[in-house]
């Protein structure tokens, strides 16, 4: 396992999009942050996911927006 820190506003997104999944809430870091543990898979998904100057929050909060528009948050088109 890998782990990350995400924002908490990250955290509550991912929480409420959850589509149904059974999710543990993770850890505080002492500056509010969360520890998030990804398997090494999902961890470089994530990775390759990242836009230039994004971080896993942004990136994680992009993902978050196009699942639920069902097309790409940036130019409106179709994800597919």
């Amino acid at each position: 396992m890998i782990a990350i820190t995400i924002r908490e506003a990250t955290w509550q997104a991912i929480a409420a999009s959850s589509l149904g999944w059974d999710l543990i809430e993770p850890p505080r870091s002492p500056y509010g942050h969360r520890y998030l543990w990804l398997d090494p898979n999902i961890s470089e998904a994530l990775h390759y996911a990242r836009r230039p100057s994004e971080g896993f929050d942004e990136a994680i909060l992009r993902l978050i927006a196009e699942e639920r528009n069902g097309r790409s948050a940036d130019d409106g088109r179709d994800a597919g």
